[in-house]
């Protein structure tokens, strides 16, 4: 029970500051934009295959799971302030506050159904669990992500001088 205190405690903090970090505007660097996301695809990529959750249907379903994540990003990706600065390659970005709480929604109901599962990965249905959650962050991720390089994109050319 002490570890599962613990455990909350800790995913509140790191969500409260996520949340607070998200509502000030934070410089994004368009050429690493992408690292973040493919780091986290390579490593879940590498913990499913550990899993053994390689059938069609479990990829399928982590790729659709993946899919509706990036939808919500993308949701949220709209309710975000994007400066840009093509001079520096970056964006500034801050999130509104309702762009923080569908992020604190997404990391709130990873919790709930991590806590509701028992915490328990090692089953193989709890394997799947964690994939599928892991899944869906890496699908807000990327969908937020591709939303600030579409904006950064359409952004207007400075004019010339």
């Amino acid at each position: 029970m002490s570890d599962q205190i613990t455990q909350i405690a800790l995913s509140i903090a790191i969500a409260v500051f996520v949340v607070v970090r998200q509502l000030s505007e934070r410089r994004v660097r368009v050429r690493s934009i992408w690292l973040l996301p493919a780091i986290m695809v390579l490593l879940s990529a590498e913990l499913v295959a550990a899993d053994g959750l390689t059938t069609p249907s479990d990829v399928a379903l982590l790729i659709a799971i993946m899919a509706a994540g990036a939808g919500i990003g993308w949701y949220q990706g709209t309710h975000t302030t994007v400066r840009v600065d093509r001079a520096a390659g970056s964006m500034f970005v801050k999130a509104s506050p309702l762009g923080a709480i569908i992020w604190a929604v997404v990391i709130v109901f990873r919790m709930v159904v991590r806590l509701a599962a028992g915490g328990n990965s090692a089953s193989p249905g709890g394997a799947f669990l964690t994939a599928a959650l892991l899944a869906l962050a890496i699908g807000v991720i990327a969908g937020q992500r591709a939303y600030l390089y579409r904006a950064y994109q359409t952004a207007p050319q400075p004019e010339p001088r």
